[in-house]
C-alpha cells in the first residue's frame, strides 16, 4: 500500500493529495480499531499508537468505554467513535464453546489450565452438576488434540456467525468498508468478538493483539478468526505457532507492546519520596509492594 509522508493530512474525500502532479492520489486505508476492555484503552488510546496510526490511515474506533473523558483523548485522531456492547450467544454455539475450552485446557495442560480444570470441578460439585462435569471431562480427554480442536473451532466460528443475534456489524462494515479490523485484546472482552467474526466472514482482513505475556498458556483457546497476529517477542511467536499450527508464520508480527512505552516517559517517573507521601508511609523505611491475583483463581488470597 502506498502511503504519503506522515505530516500530510488526508483530504475530505479520504484520499491523500499527491505531492507530484504527474502521479495519482492514493486512497488512505481505513482501519477499525476495536477497544473491548480497559487494558486496550491503555495500550491503544492512552499511548501514541492512535496518534501515529491516524497519520497514515483513517481510523474508526469501536469501544465499550462510554466515559467521555477517555473518549475525548481519541476524538482528534479518528473519524468516528461507535459504542459497542456484548450480544447474547446462541445456546448451541455457547455449549460447543464450553466443550472446546475444556478440551483445549486438557490438551494444553499448563499450570493455569490444571487450576481451571480443578476449579470447574469444584463449582460443578457445589452446584449439583457433578454428572455433567464427568461427561465434559470424558469428552475433553477424547477431543483434547490439535486436529479435533481445529475442527471444532472451525465449527464454532461458523455457528457463532450463522446464529448471531444481530446484523448490526454487517450493516456497519458495509457502510465503513474497512481495510482492516483490529482487536486490541485478542481474547479478552466478549463485546469485541462479534465484530471480528462478522468482518472475517465479509472478507475483511482481521488482526488481533496478544494482550499479555502469559495469555497463550493462561487463557482459553482463541476462537475468533484472525488473519494477522501481533505479539510481544519471538518466544511468544514460537509459542503461538506451536499451539496453533494452522497459523502461517508470515502472518505473525513481533511488535513489542505499547504498555511498556509508558515506562520510558519521564513524566510518569515518581520519586520514592513522592510515592511515600501519596500512600502515607515513611520513605526512610523499607516497604514491600504486594499485588493480588485474580479472585476466581485465588479465592480468599487475602487470608
Amino acid at each position: 500500500m502506498n502511503l504519503l509522508p506522515l505530516n500530510r493530512a488526508p483530504s475530505p474525500n479520504g484520499y491523500s493529495d499527491s505531492p507530484m502532479t504527474n502521479r495519482p492520489a492514493f486512497k488512505r486505508p481505513r482501519i477499525v480499531l476495536v477497544i473491548p476492555r480497559g487494558e486496550a484503552v491503555r495500550n491503544f488510546l492512552y499511548s501514541d499508537t492512535l496518534r501515529l496510526l491516524s497519520e497514515q490511515a483513517n481510523v474508526v474506533v469501536l469501544s465499550v468505554v462510554k466515559d467521555e473523558k477517555i473518549l475525548a483523548r481519541a476524538r482528534p485522531f479518528v473519524e468516528e467513535i461507535i459504542l459497542i456492547e456484548e450480544h447474547p450467544v446462541h445456546p448451541l454455539a455457547g455449549y460447543l464453546r464450553t466443550q472446546i475450552e475444556n478440551a483445549h485446557d486438557r490438551w494444553l495442560w499448563s499450570m493455569v489450565a490444571q487450576n481451571n480444570w480443578e476449579l470447574r470441578g469444584r463449582r460443578a460439585r457445589r452446584d449439583g452438576k457433578h454428572l455433567q462435569r464427568i461427561f465434559v471431562e470424558a469428552t475433553s480427554r477424547l477431543l483434547g488434540n490439535n486436529p479435533s480442536l481445529h475442527a471444532l473451532t472451525s465449527l464454532e466460528q461458523y455457528l457463532q456467525w450463522r446464529l448471531r443475534s444481530t446484523r448490526t456489524y454487517d450493516e456497519l462494515f458495509s457502510r465503513l468498508k474497512p481495510d482492516l479490523v483490529f482487536n486490541g485484546s485478542h481474547i479478552h472482552g466478549p463485546a469485541g468478538e462479534l465484530p471480528l467474526r462478522v468482518a472475517q466472514r465479509m472478507g475483511i482482513k482481521t488482526a488481533g493483539f496478544i494482550f499479555s505475556w502469559d495469555n497463550l498458556t493462561s487463557r482459553s483457546r482463541v476462537m475468533v478468526p484472525y488473519d494477522y497476529w501481533f505479539v510481544w517477542h519471538d518466544d511468544m511467536k514460537r509459542q503461538l505457532l506451536d499451539i496453533y499450527p494452522k497459523i502461517k508464520p508470515e502472518s505473525v508480527f513481533v511488535t513489542g507492546t505499547p504498555q511498556t512505552d509508558f515506562h520510558f516517559r519521564p513524566e510518569y517517573v515518581m520519586s520514592r519520596e513522592e510515592l511515600a507521601r501519596r500512600i502515607g508511609i515513611d520513605p526512610n523505611r523499607p516497604f514491600i509492594l504486594y499485588t493480588t491475583g485474580v479472585d476466581k483463581h485465588f479465592s480468599q488470597e487475602y487470608r
